[in-house]
C-alpha cells in the first residue's frame, strides 16, 4: 500500500479538526514545494501536520464521532425498511444526532449483526423524541407515528 493512500484518512481527520478550531493545524497552512523526486518532503510535512492536528483534537469527541458513525451503520438498515434510502439517510442522521452516549454504545454493539427487537425499540424511542421530530421536519422526513 502506498504512503499517500495511508495518509488520506488521517489528512481528512486533520482537516476536520483544523476547521473546528483546533488551532495547531491552522499554523501549518503555508504552501509546501513538492520535491521532484518522490515528494518525500511533502509527505513528511503532511504526516507531521496530521499528527499535530490529531493531538489537538479532543479524544472524547473523536471517540463519540466514531461511535456515532458505527451506530449510523446499524440504524440505517432498520430505517430503510420503512422508507427509501435518501429519506432513510436523513432520518438516520437525525436519530443518531439525538441519541445519548449510552444509546450510541448500545446501537454500536449491534454492528455486523441483524438488529434485534431491542435495537429496533431503541431506534424507535429516539425517533419519537421531540428533538428528533423537529429534525425530521427540518429535513423533509415523515414523522414517526406513536
Amino acid at each position: 500500500m502506498q504512503m499517500a493512500s495511508l495518509l488520506r484518512p488521517v489528512s481528512a481527520v486533520a482537516r476536520k479538526c483544523a476547521t473546528e478550531g483546533a488551532g495547531v493545524a491552522g499554523r501549518l497552512g503555508h504552501p509546501v514545494r513538492k520535491q521532484a523526486r518522490g515528494g518525500v518532503q511533502m509527505r513528511s510535512v503532511v504526516l507531521v501536520g496530521a499528527v499535530m492536528a490529531l493531538a489537538a483534537c479532543d479524544p472524547q469527541q473523536m471517540a463519540d464521532q466514531a461511535g456515532r458513525r458505527i451506530a449510523a451503520s446499524v440504524v440505517l438498515p432498520v430505517v430503510q425498511l420503512d422508507m427509501p434510502t435518501p429519506l432513510a439517510q436523513r432520518a438516520t442522521d437525525c436519530i443518531v444526532r439525538n441519541a445519548t452516549a449510552a444509546e450510541v454504545q448500545a446501537l454500536a454493539r449491534d454492528v455486523a449483526v441483524v438488529a434485534g427487537s431491542s435495537t429496533k425499540a431503541t431506534i424507535r424511542g429516539i425517533a419519537l423524541r421531540p428533538e428528533a421530530s423537529a429534525c425530521f421536519a427540518a429535513n423533509g422526513v415523515p414523522q414517526v407515528r406513536p
